[in-house]
């Protein structure tokens, strides 16, 4: 878990709350039975405005000073790479929530996308869905935690990233239904149901490629939101089925 991102701090809060609701509720029986849910009220993700860069390179690993000079450059190459991909403009929190609506449609629910819910200016997705009033089955927010580049730890391949996060709640219910980030791209492990890997010919050698092929990244951003939408959708259904 990167803590670095904003929305991930908000993650660690909303998994903490979880936890402590729930180990308050741990007798009450209603908590242990499965809700019957046949609509759903969806909380949309906020457009991500910008992008994000992490280079794990050897030296910044082992060496403190060049931890620093790298702490330098990645600022100035997210500032760069999100002028140039203009991420805003891509809409890739309106296409997690349509496409996750979408495939719930599919499988049967009612789904309600909720408008003109108050949102904070400085991080629009830190809102708590247990305090919104619905008169549906269920409750489920949805978060493009992050959308960026990402250089592991001695590898010099440059991979595109999309997280997405869905904090689902049965109404007046305090345990979560479904709670959990999924992958598409680095990060993304085989085999893990909630991972997405990427086409390896969508690997870059370096940040200046990235931005040279931009029209190319920003094509596996939306595409890659898209599939990481179908598969948060698979496992919320395996989740409240």
């Amino acid at each position: 878990m990167h803590l670095a991102n904003p929305i991930h701090k908000l993650r660690v809060v909303f998994l903490l709350g979880a936890a402590l609701t729930a180990f308050g509720c741990a007798t009450s029986p209603e908590e242990t039975t499965k809700p019957a849910i046949k609509s759903i009220a969806l909380v949309p993700a906020s457009n991500p405005k910008a992008v994000s860069y992490e280079s794990r390179s050897t030296a910044a690993v082992l060496l403190p000073f060049a931890n620093i000079a790298n702490s330098i450059d990645s600022k100035n190459r997210r500032a760069q790479l999100t002028m140039a991909m203009q991420v805003d403009r891509l809409g890739l929190g309106d296409k997690l929530t349509e496409v996750v609506a979408e495939e719930l449609r599919r499988a049967g629910y009612r789904v309600d996308i909720l408008s003109g819910i108050a949102r904070p200016a400085d991080y629009p997705d830190n809102i708590d869905p247990r305090t919104i009033k619905s008169d549906s089955d269920a409750i489920l927010q949805l978060i493009v935690n992050d959308v960026g580049i990402y250089s592991g730890f001695m590898s010099d391949s440059y991979v595109p990233r999309v997280t997405g996060y869905g904090l689902m709640y049965a109404t007046g219910r305090r345990r979560p239904l479904f709670d959990g980030e999924t992958h598409f791209g680095a990060h993304a492990e085989k085999g893990k149901d909630w991972a997405v890997e990427i086409d390896p010919k969508y690997t870059y050698s370096g940040p200046d490629q990235v931005v040279a092929k931009v029209d190319e990244v920003r094509t596996v951003f939306t595409n890659g939101t898209v599939a990481t939408g179908k598969r948060m959708a698979q496992r919320i259904l395996a989740a409240i089925r």
